[in-house]
């Protein structure tokens, strides 16, 4: 299923302020609602770069392992939707 990219800016704000949360089931949903989009948004997704994908990278620090598994998913599927130039 494809989504269209109009619109989704108020979404992209509101999980980019997820990426925050301090509760950690909180935040894997949030990393995977951000890799479901990239799947079903496609390349357009590119255009949220900045604004989602550069604060998903911090949390590939964090110290629980099911938090930096579904982070590394989220990105793979965004590298995936937008090749790998933009991710690396």
């Amino acid at each position: 299923m494809r989504v269209e990219p109009n619109g989704l800016g108020e979404l992209m704000d509101c999980l980019k302020a997820g990426m925050k949360e301090a509760n950690k089931a909180v935040l894997k949903s949030n990393m995977q609602l951000l890799g479901s989009l990239a799947e079903a948004v496609g390349a357009p997704i590119k255009t949220y770069l900045k604004k989602c994908f550069e604060p998903m990278i911090f949390n590939l620090s964090d110290k629980q392992s099911l938090v930096r598994n579904d982070t590394l998913e989220a990105i793979n599927k965004w590298a995936e939707a937008i090749g790998t130039e933009p991710v690396v």
